[in-house]
C-alpha cells in the first residue's frame, strides 16, 4: 500500500473537452459562442464584423466563423488551447461575455476537427485538432496534442481570426442559427455587424402597444444585491414577438446574460431588458451564469437568484394589467348584434369540435397530454361529467344532461349582466389550463365577467386590436378566438353594418381559420410524430367543411341570398 504523500486532485483534459463539447449541442449554440468570442476580441471598442460561411467538404458540412477583430498571437494561442482559462479580455479588464475560456470545446459538439488561423501584427498561425485525438488522449489518459500547421510565418493579411469546423452532419437551420445570434447579442449586433450566410443578423424590436413605467430596484428588497439603480423596462406588442427578444433580456454591460421570460397567452407579447452590472462583478461561488449557454442565470449565486425572482414579479404584474386591460376592451367592443353573430358562429365551431373533431379522436377525450372523462351523451353529444368542466365545456347538470340534442344546438342568447355581491367578488384563483400543459394564466373566478352558456369549448369575442395586430387570435387558455374588428379587412366590410353579408362571411372565414389552426395545434400535440402535411390536409378539409356550413349560416342571419354579393 502506497502512502498518500503528494497526493493531488487529476484531470484527463481530453475527456474534459469532450464532457464540455457536449453542452453545445446545437449547431446555432456553436457559432453563437464563436461570434461572441470574436467581438470579445475588439480592440478598444472598435467595431468588429464577423462573417460565417458554409460549404460541403468531406460528404459533410463545413463552417468557417471570420472576423477582423484583434487577432491571437502564439501566447493568445496556448491560452486558448487551455482548458477553462481566464478570458483574455477579462484579465486586461474589458467587458467581455465568456469567463471561463471554455468555448474551443464548442466545435467538437457537433462536428470531427477544429482549425484556427489567426492572426496578429504581421505575423499567422494555423493549429488543428481532431477529435479523434481527443478520443485518442482519453483512452491513452494523456494531453491531446494539437498539430501546429503556421507557426508565426509573415503575413501581409490584416488581423483577425477564422474558425474552421468540418465533419458537420447535423442540420444547418439559418433561421435557427439567427435567432441564437439574436438572443446572445441583442444590441450587441447594431455596433458589430454579423453576416450569416451572406445575410446580416439584425434584431428588430416590435413596436410597442402598451408600456409600462420602469420597475425600478429602489426601495425593493432586490437592492441589497444588484444596488438602487436598476431599472426593468417591460413592453407588449400588438402580437406575438420572436422567441429571442421574448420576456425580459437581462444583459451586463451590454452583453445579454439570461432571458426570464412569463408564460401565459399573453406572456408571448411580452418584451423588455434589464441592465445589471452587479452580475459582473460577482466573483461568488456559484457563479451567477449557468455552463449551458442558454441564457439561463445560476438562481443559487447570491445575485442572480433575487434578481431572477424581482423580475418575475415584475412580468407578473405586467401579465396581469395587460390581461385586465384586453378584456376590459374586449367587453366594451361587443354590442348586442355582434353578441348574436359570435353566438351563431361558436354553434358551427362547436358543433364541429364536439362531432367531427372529437370522434376522431380517442373516446377517452385524450386533449393535449392528459386524459379526461369526455364521454357521449344520450343526444349523441360530447360531455364532461367532471364537476369542474374541462377544455371549456362546462359541467352539466342534471337538468342541463336532460335537454335535447336540439335545444342544445340552438341559439346561444347572452346572459345579462348583474352586479356582484360582496361574497361574490372575493373570489379566489384559478388556473385556466384546458389543455393541461402549464401554459395558462391565473385569474379569479367570480370577477370574471359573466359568459355566454355555450353547447362546446370555444367562444368568439370582439377586439379592438388596432389596424397593426392580426384579423384574428386564438388565447388557448381561455378558448376564446378573438376577431379584430379594427383590422383593415374586417373594418371595412363592418362599415356597411353586422348585418351586412361581407361583414358575416369575414368574420365566419377568420373565426373558423383559427379554429382549424387551433385544433390542428392539438392534434399535433397528441402526437409529435405527426406529419405535417397530414396537419396541412386537415386545416384544409376542415375549412372547407365549415366554409359549406357558414354559408347556411350567413343567409340565415343576413336574409339576403349569398348569390346577390356576386352579381
Amino acid at each position: 500500500m502506497a502512502p498518500l504523500d503528494g497526493f493531488e486532485m487529476q484531470s484527463n483534459v481530453a475527456r474534459d473537452v469532450l464532457s464540455t463539447a457536449s453542452s453545445f449541442g446545437s449547431l446555432a449554440k456553436v457559432i453563437a459562442e464563436y461570434v461572441t468570442n470574436s467581438i470579445d476580441a475588439r480592440v478598444n471598442g472598435t467595431p468588429v464584423s464577423v462573417n460565417i460561411v458554409k460549404s460541403r467538404y468531406g460528404g459533410a458540412t463545413r463552417i468557417v466563423i471570420s472576423d477582423d477583430a484583434r487577432g491571437m498571437d502564439d501566447g493568445d494561442l496556448r491560452r486558448f488551447f487551455i482548458m477553462h482559462a481566464e478570458n483574455e479580455a477579462r484579465r486586461h479588464g474589458r467587458s467581455a461575455r465568456g469567463r471561463f475560456g471554455t468555448g474551443k470545446a464548442a466545435a467538437f459538439g457537433v462536428g470531427t476537427s477544429l482549425q484556427v488561423e489567426t492572426r496578429q501584427n504581421g505575423r499567422q498561425w494555423r493549429v488543428r485538432l481532431e477529435k479523434s485525438e481527443l478520443e485518442a488522449a482519453v483512452s491513452e489518459q494523456r494531453p491531446p496534442c494539437p498539430e501546429v500547421l503556421l507557426d508565426g510565418e509573415v503575413t501581409t493579411k490584416p488581423n483577425g481570426t477564422d474558425i474552421i469546423i468540418e465533419g458537420i452532419t447535423k442540420t444547418v437551420d439559418e433561421r435557427r442559427i439567427s435567432g441564437e445570434l439574436r438572443k446572445r447579442l441583442g444590441r450587441q449586433l447594431d455596433a458589430h455587424p454579423v453576416k450569416l450566410f451572406n445575410t446580416h443578423v439584425v434584431t428588430v424590436e416590435p413596436r410597442a402597444a402598451r408600456e409600462w413605467p420602469p420597475f425600478r430596484s429602489t426601495g425593493h428588497a432586490v437592492s441589497a444585491v444588484i444596488g438602487d439603480e436598476v431599472e426593468c423596462r417591460i413592453k407588449a406588442a400588438a402580437t406575438t414577438v420572436d422567441d429571442a427578444i421574448r420576456g425580459v433580456i437581462v444583459t451586463a454591460n451590454d452583453f445579454p446574460v439570461a432571458q426570464i421570460e412569463v408564460l401565459g397567452d399573453y406572456g408571448v407579447r411580452i418584451f423588455g431588458q434589464c441592465e445589471v452590472p452587479a452580475l459582473e462583478v460577482d466573483d461568488s461561488t456559484p457563479g451567477p451564469y449557468t455552463d449551458a449557454r442558454d441564457l439561463t442565470l445560476n438562481e443559487d449565486n447570491f445575485t442572480a437568484g433575487p434578481l431572477a425572482e424581482w423580475i418575475r414579479e415584475c412580468l407578473g404584474i405586467a401579465t396581469a394589467e395587460l390581461a385586465a386591460e384586453e378584456r376590459e376592451r374586449r367587453l366594451h367592443a361587443r354590442d348586442e348584434a355582434l353578441r348574436t353573430a359570435a353566438s351563431k358562429m361558436e354553434s358551427v365551431l362547436n358543433r364541429h369540435y364536439q362531432g367531427e373533431f372529437r370522434r376522431t379522436r380517442s373516446r377517452t377525450g385524450s386533449i393535449g397530454m392528459q386524459d379526461t372523462d369526455v364521454t357521449e351523451g344520450e343526444g349523441g353529444q360530447w360531455v364532461v361529467p367532471n364537476p369542474e368542466g374541462t377544455a371549456g365545456y362546462e359541467s352539466q347538470s342534471e337538468e342541463t344532461s336532460n335537454e335535447s340534442a336540439e335545444h342544445r344546438d340552438s341559439d346561444m342568447v347572452p346572459e345579462p349582466p348583474h352586479e356582484l355581491t360582496d361574497e361574490q367578488a372575493s373570489g379566489h384563483p384559478r388556473e385556466h389550463d384546458p389543455f393541461g400543459e402549464g401554459r395558462g394564466d391565473t385569474t379569479t373566478e367570480p370577477r370574471e365577467r359573466p359568459r355566454r352558456r355555450t353547447a362546446g369549448g370555444f367562444t368568439i369575442e370582439w377586439d379592438n386590436g388596432g389596424r397593426d395586430a392580426p384579423r384574428s387570435n386564438y388565447i388557448e387558455s381561455e378558448l376564446i378566438i378573438l376577431i379584430n374588428l379594427d383590422h383593415p379587412e374586417i373594418a371595412a366590410a363592418y362599415s356597411a353594418g353586422d348585418q351586412s353579408p361581407l361583414f358575416r362571411m369575414l368574420v365566419f372565414e377568420a373565426a373558423l381559420q383559427e379554429y382549424s389552426y387551433a385544433t390542428a395545434y392539438q392534434q399535433l400535440n397528441e402526437d409529435p410524430s405527426m406529419d405535417g402535411s397530414d396537419a396541412l390536409q386537415y386545416v384544409r378539409q376542415t375549412v372547407d367543411l365549415l366554409t359549406r356550413e357558414v354559408a347556411e349560416v350567413v343567409v340565415d342571419l343576413s336574409g339576403f341570398p349569398i348569390a346577390t354579393l356576386f352579381v
